[in-house]
């Protein structure tokens, strides 16, 4: 699976996910954590049994900020995702 891009302006607070359902068969998510580019804030974030979400402000103009999602799940496996998020004028 490649790398998803996303795009937000600098002004904006915005939420990004991740859906896992492709990827967990019968098993559901434990736990959930998101490893972020130092420009970007978390302001939030948050999981159910199949999906992930965290919703982050900041970045500079022309600036690309990786944010990766690490999941566990009850079938004992580490997952990652990762996005791109291009900071951009909107």
């Amino acid at each position: 699976m490649g790398i998803e891009r996303k795009y937000k302006s600098p002004n904006e607070i915005e939420l990004f996910g991740v859906d896992w359902t492709d990827r967990l068969g019968s098993a559901t998510l434990v736990t959930s954590t998101w490893t972020i580019d130092p420009a970007l804030t978390q302001v939030l974030a948050g999981f159910t049994p199949t999906q992930t979400s965290i919703k982050v402000s900041g970045g500079a103009l022309g600036q690309v900020c990786r944010i990766t999602n690490q999941v566990t799940t009850t079938n004992g496996e580490t997952l990652e995702h990762s996005i791109d998020i291009e900071i951009i004028e909107k």
